[in-house]
């Protein structure tokens, strides 16, 4: 059983599912990627290859770096009007969702009227592995600018929209 523990903010989940792949082959690029960010807190990473969200949870923690699977029931919980004020706490396999008044001493694990939503969602496991997201930021900050009209996708940039 995995030992994992891991707190975010549940509007930031919420903000990345419209960059999460809905291919179930690309089982890899369905969940969030967390991991510890150098400026304190935690960076989530969404992209279906095609488009990428990151975002930076300055209160976040986690004890590593993880590939946390997304089930609809916790995508629905994260976009709930108590829950996008809430937090996501992963335990082990199973994710519990609450409240902005839960305080910050009580254990998630325990069941209380702040508690909104439990689940499992264990890190998904793969042979393929999450993309290298910081060589993306890499290749466009090397690239000099032409003074070109730049062009976008409409349907990507809508995606950033629904992000809020």
């Amino acid at each position: 059983m995995s030992k994992r523990k891991i707190s975010v903010s549940a509007r930031a989940i919420a903000a990345l599912l419209p960059f999460i792949s809905k291919e179930e082959t690309r089982f890899h690029l369905t969940g969030i990627r967390i991991e510890p960010s150098a400026a304190g807190g935690v960076l989530l990473i969404a992209t279906d290859g095609h488009a990428m969200g990151v975002i930076h949870d300055p209160e976040g923690t986690t004890d590593g770096e993880h590939l946390v699977s997304l089930p609809s029931s916790l995508a629905k919980a994260v976009k709930s009007r108590d829950g996008l004020k809430g937090k996501a706490h992963f335990r082990g396999n199973v994710v519990h969702v609450v409240g902005e008044k839960m305080p910050p001493t009580q254990n998630p694990e325990i069941i209380s009227p702040h508690h909104l939503h439990s689940c499992n969602a264990p890190d998904i496991e793969s042979e393929y592995t999450f993309p290298q997201w910081r060589a993306v930021f890499d290749f466009a900050k090397d690239r000099a600018h032409d003074g070109n009209a730049a062009t976008f996708n409409a349907a990507i940039v809508h995606r950033f929209r629904e992000a809020g």
